[in-house]
């Protein structure tokens, strides 16, 4: 099961010497209120850069049949942050969720979580709104399950002050996994290591 998951920087993926594959990222309507933020054009340059062809795609209305045939052409899915309750409801609503979890287990499709998008493929999202300043559960999900891709809760934008709203969670069904922005925590099959910057 090819995954990767981390803070911000999309890279270490490909190089531009590789041939061109398809990279889908996955945005929510809330997701457009972010289009015109400059990190937003900076990912997708950098995945460009990298030799991907992106697609953006709000899966906001899509349904079941027509979303897996469409996300089933993609080698990547690129899934960026917002907030991450919301970003799970669509998931659901649409089920991408279902769609995703089908794609990365039985086709070998990489999935890249960036913020609420590495939250997501964890087993719970429950770690979102550990504090008053991360995310809030505006939508309601009482169902806070995750896509299971990876055994482990994820816990991006880690900073030292974060170590004592960890701990006071403890114990916890999953082990946690904290990453600060800029490193990235690849799963290929049993191989499982940390990308960090030097």
């Amino acid at each position: 099961m090819p995954f990767c998951s981390h803070g911000q920087d999309p890279g270490g993926f490909a190089t531009s010497s590789q041939p061109a594959l398809p990279a889908g990222r996955l945005l929510t309507d809330r997701g457009r209120l972010w289009a015109t933020e400059p990190w937003v054009a900076d990912e997708e340059q950098q995945l460009q850069a990298r030799g991907f062809l992106c697609q953006s795609l709000d899966i906001t209305g899509w349904l079941g049949p027509a979303l897996a045939e469409h996300l089933a052409g993609f080698h990547v899915l690129y899934i960026q942050g917002g907030n991450t309750f919301h970003l799970l409801d669509q998931m659901c609503r649409s089920g991408a969720d279902r769609i995703i979890q089908d794609l990365v287990a039985g086709h070998g499709t990489v999935y890249c979580g960036v913020s609420a998008g590495s939250i997501v493929a964890g087993p719970d999202i429950g770690v979102a709104n550990w504090s008053p300043d991360w995310d809030r559960n505006e939508v309601g999900l009482t169902d806070l399950t995750g896509l299971h891709l990876v055994h482990f809760i994820l816990s991006p934008h880690y900073v030292p002050e974060d170590a004592a709203l960890i701990a006071a969670q403890l114990p916890l069904p999953n082990p946690i996994l904290a990453l600060r922005d800029g490193q990235a925590w690849v799963v290929d099959g049993d191989d499982q290591h940390l990308i960090a910057p030097e």
